[in-house]
């Protein structure tokens, strides 16, 4: 990043970025871990994370700037920053008809990524108004509450529905922010409810798994840029990056353990989705793209599983907190959602 002003993008998921080649194999553990990914699991390490600005800029990059609340910011003037009187009046945060204001507000989120790193900070900017207040709103009621901001959090896209000032409607990413305890408690507890009002029916019956498909394939998402800019993000910036290997070995089914011994625990096989999404694994020497899930069981511990092909389509239309009755087979490497119950579906919230 050069500072400069650029275009934004909405992929509709993170990726990161690194200003130091020599740290991209910190980039290289964040695609292993987080491929596509809507959600990231992120630790603030101070009490203030995010900052706001109103900048400006222009083709040489950032010419004006004053941090949030404040009515003295500073001009670059020939090169040298100097002082210069800030407000809502001045010419440059006043929007023309069917613009945004060339002056707007800019967020700053600071964080460390824990399963990626424990030492470096990474940094996010924010372009989008309704993500950078709602996180705003957020810290500050959770420091109403008396609530200490350090700690561990899921940071996480979704899709809504925005209406601009002229009435047209547009469909965004926003960000969105909850605890990692609270979040995964709250899984934890739909799914034991989940198991209480249904273990009677899955003893007297059970689950029927079909042959298993020797070809595995994925549906490819194609990626949409939405047209709306009024809400952008950038993405996670390293400041301070495992090459990622991609090669898979021959398939060698035999059963996962957590698919025996039932009698001994009824919950045994019982997930919680956490996200969905692609990943590129070499097949036969080609490049293939599979559908891939992460799950958390009752001990909060997480697997990266396969989709087999005949659940794919129906596992698209489902969203984070979904609870379902997994039959896992490991093929290689690989592990492999080889028959899917669903428990309960929390179908995604997309906006017609």
């Amino acid at each position: 990043m050069n500072g400069r002003k650029q275009k934004v993008i909405d992929y509709g998921y993170f990726i990161a970025k690194v200003k130091d080649e020599t740290l991209s194999f910190l980039r290289n553990r964040f695609n292993e871990k987080y491929p596509q990914s809507q959600m990231l699991h992120i630790k603030f390490f101070t009490e203030d994370p995010l900052s706001i600005r109103n900048a400006r800029y222009n083709q040489s990059g950032l010419v004006c700037y004053c941090n949030y609340d404040q009515n003295k910011g500073k001009q670059k003037v020939e090169g040298k920053w100097t002082p210069v009187e800030c407000s809502a009046q001045c010419q440059y945060r006043i929007a023309e008809e069917g613009k945004r204001p060339a002056c707007s507000y800019e967020g700053n989120l600071k964080f460390l990524l824990p399963d990626i790193s424990q030492d470096r900070i990474w940094t996010m900017k924010i372009t989008g108004y309704t993500s950078i207040f709602r996180l705003k709103e957020y810290i500050e009621f959770q420091k109403y509450l008396g609530h200490p901001i350090i700690g561990d959090y899921y940071l996480f896209l979704k899709k809504e529905t925005q209406t601009n000032k002229d009435g047209k409607t547009f469909e965004n990413f926003i960000l969105d922010i909850i605890r990692k305890e609270e979040f995964d408690s709250n899984n934890s507890t739909k799914k034991q409810e989940q198991v209480s009002t249904n273990v009677s029916n899955n003893v007297d019956n059970p689950i029927q798994t079909p042959k298993q498909s020797e070809n595995i394939s994925a549906k490819a998402n194609k990626a949409t840029n939405n047209t709306d800019k009024a809400d952008k993000k950038t993405t996670p910036n390293v400041k301070s990056s495992a090459i990622e290997n991609k090669n898979t070995q021959k398939p060698n089914t035999t059963p996962v353990t957590n698919s025996q011994n039932n009698a001994e625990d009824p919950f045994k096989n019982y997930y919680v989705l956490v996200e969905s999404y692609e990943k590129e694994l070499q097949k036969d020497g080609r490049p293939t793209k599979y559908q891939f899930a992460t799950f958390v069981d009752q001990y909060n511990k997480t697997i990266d599983a396969v989709i087999a092909p005949q659940f794919i389509e129906e596992f698209s239309q489902c969203d984070t907190g979904t609870t379902v009755i997994l039959d896992l087979k490991t093929a290689g490497k690989l592990i492999i959602a080889n028959d899917i119950k669903f428990v309960q579906k929390c179908p995604k919230n997309v906006a017609a």
